[in-house]
């Protein structure tokens, strides 16, 4: 968690310019992330123990997210195996689309300033056809392969797809 953290941080202050001011998370003592905090100016606050009904809004997210992806996984009868990608999938798309806490801004423009493109969007589960580069494939094999849509990179424009059977994405 504190090397998230720390990347979190780092891409805030390199590529927007924004510093963060204040952490809350529960009441655990991870000296390493309490020291890290003091030498970057950053206000912790904690919740109280064994009661994460404190921080509710955090809370209700990670819910709604973990209602959705249990929903997707069972709805297309996908293995569990692939609930993070599921999950991140949700978060992906309810990023670029507009959220009434935000009086119905997209909350990627509102953190970055750019209207995020979404033209790229596609049914999650739906199948995919992918091409299979020269030098994976014997001199009869297939150029292609079937499998099945599950989210997006955040790194580049590449998708990420489960080729059923082979259990890896």
């Amino acid at each position: 968690m504190f090397k998230w953290f720390c990347a979190l941080k780092l891409l805030l202050e390199n590529q927007i310019g924004k510093k963060i001011k204040i952490s809350r998370t529960d009441n655990g003592t991870k000296y390493e992330f309490n020291d890290y905090c003091i030498e970057a100016n950053i206000k912790r606050e904690t919740t109280v123990a064994y009661n994460p009904e404190k921080n509710g809004v955090s809370e209700k997210k990670n819910q709604t997210i973990m209602e959705a992806t249990c929903a997707m996984l069972h709805d297309l009868g996908l293995l569990k195996f692939l609930w993070e990608e599921d999950a991140n999938t949700i978060v992906y798309v309810q990023n670029r689309c507009p959220h009434q806490a935000l009086d119905f801004k997209i909350p990627k423009e509102v953190f970055t300033s750019k209207k995020p493109d979404v033209s790229h969007f596609r049914i999650f589960g739906c199948p995919v056809y992918f091409h299979v580069p020269k030098e994976k494939i014997n001199k009869l094999g297939a150029c292609g392969k079937k499998g099945i849509f599950l989210g997006y990179s955040e790194n580049s424009k590449a998708c990420i797809i489960y080729v059923p059977g082979q259990r890896d994405v």
